[in-house]
């Protein structure tokens, strides 16, 4: 029978070339399916266009894949996104009632305990009078895709001080999923060429 077991994760950087999709591989053997299989995990590595910012984000996915890993995920089981938004830590002791501080036109300041989602509209609400017109879309924009992936992954609720830069890398790559998914669609809603007609036209 075969015995639980995984290799060490290593990251796949291609001799650095950046054209190609990096990712953090092992594998895995379950006893329970008699099956071993190989596993690739990228989490937002491929979304820095540079070799040394991939270098270092593939180094955290990798302590992250080691330590999953190391607490019990089963690749069979589930992916990793699934079982990261599976651990639920110890809840703390609610705080007193907090007082609600705004801005002078009376928008709300985000605190540690605001939502993801709510947090990300407050900070545009405050900044985008003083945005300039391209950086106002720039900002839309990426609230845009940000607030929809983090709700795609369970995490849109998430109160401030238990965001990680996990949950960020993980936004990062469903962003890039749901923006070539929306391009695909795109496309495949074009409408093809009007057909020519080869006949002659009678009046």
């Amino acid at each position: 029978m075969l015995k639980q077991g995984y290799s060490d994760p290593e990251l796949y950087r291609y001799g650095g070339d950046t054209d190609k999709e990096w990712y953090v591989g092992f594998r895995f053997t379950c006893p329970v399916r008699m099956k071993r299989k190989p596993v690739q995990v990228r989490l937002g590595i491929n979304f820095f266009k540079t070799a040394r910012e991939r270098d270092i984000e593939g180094k955290m996915v990798k302590k992250v894949v080691s330590k999953a890993l190391e607490d019990g995920w089963n690749p069979f089981d589930c992916n990793i996104e699934t079982y990261l938004n599976s651990i639920k830590p110890n809840e703390p002791t609610p705080p007193p009632a907090a007082i609600i501080l705004k801005t002078p036109d009376g928008i709300p300041i985000a605190t540690p305990d605001t939502p993801l989602a709510e947090a990300l509209d407050l900070s545009y609400q405050i900044k985008k009078k003083y945005l300039k017109r391209k950086t106002k879309f720039n900002y839309e924009t990426g609230l845009r895709y940000a607030v929809p992936a983090a709700k795609a992954l369970g995490i849109d609720m998430i109160p401030l001080n238990r965001l990680k830069r996990l949950h960020v890398r993980m936004i990062l790559e469903q962003i890039g999923k749901d923006r070539q998914e929306s391009t695909t669609r795109k496309e495949k809603a074009r409408p093809g060429r009007p057909m020519h007609s080869t006949g002659t036209n009678h009046i």
